[in-house]
């Protein structure tokens, strides 16, 4: 599991390759906590970004969410966000059929609505 951070993709490189030299294996990531407004803002890294960085395929994306951290902080986070639950959805159905699908994570973000609403999102 690798994060949309530059720290983060260097130790997965790191251990990507301590990981291949000593045996020859298949080895796949799951991009977590992405941001899709600051990955539209070119903020963040994307997807197609890290993959290229570390030379590996992703089997799943998981974006960071709100509601989800607000949900995990004070209940319980199971049905807390269809995003979530869409997305390791996903990455299950990868794992078991050995499908290679993505979440749409930039959805809400696409053509200009998606771009004003990218910039208004605090934080962006």
């Amino acid at each position: 599991m690798v994060c949309p951070q530059i720290s983060s993709v260097r130790d997965a490189c790191i251990l990507k390759n301590s990981i291949c030299f000593k045996k020859n294996m298949v080895i796949k990531i799951i991009i977590n906590k992405i941001r899709a407004d600051l990955v539209a803002c070119d903020k963040m890294l994307n997807a197609s970004q890290i993959e290229k960085l570390l030379d590996l395929n992703c089997i799943g994306i998981i974006p960071e969410n709100d509601e989800f951290i607000i949900n995990s902080n004070i209940k319980s986070v199971l049905g807390s966000s269809g995003e979530i639950e869409e997305a390791l959805s996903i990455i299950a159905e990868n794992l078991h059929y050995n499908k290679n699908s993505k979440l749409d994570y930039l959805h809400k973000y696409k053509g200009i609505l998606g771009r004003i609403r990218a910039k208004l999102k605090k934080g962006a």
